[in-house]
């Protein structure tokens, strides 16, 4: 084991930048480093700009597994936020350790990398 985090790769439809043809699909995660024991939560927001379609976002541990998503729709021109407080898909904390945010849209797939502290 080398301790690298991997993710799966994009889906053959999704490319590692923004569709240059339209304006920028965007994401931002903070904080880097979430503290749950002090109630703290992740913030995702992410924008269309001017594609239309939706947002998928996928967290996975350091061995690549999908540990919880959050899926949404967006129309063009408009931003959403999600929020994740480290727990997995049925509402379990996850331990401590670095956690990967991935960020899908159309034309667009972005990884953000979390830690995760009890």
């Amino acid at each position: 084991m080398s301790g690298l985090i991997e993710v799966p790769p994009a889906s053959p439809t999704a490319t590692a930048t923004p569709n240059p043809a339209a304006p920028l699909f965007t994401s931002k995660a903070y904080p880097t480093i979430l503290h749950t024991s002090r109630g703290a939560v992740m913030k995702i927001r992410a924008s269309l700009g001017s594609n239309r379609g939706s947002i998928r976002v996928t967290v996975y541990d350091r061995l690549g597994s999908q540990v919880a998503v959050i899926t949404g729709g967006a129309q063009a021109g408009q931003e959403w936020d999600y929020t994740w407080n480290g727990t997995d898909e049925d509402g379990a904390a996850l331990a401590s350790g670095i956690y990967v945010v991935r960020v899908q849209g159309p034309g667009y797939d972005d990884r953000h990398k979390v830690a995760v502290l009890r």
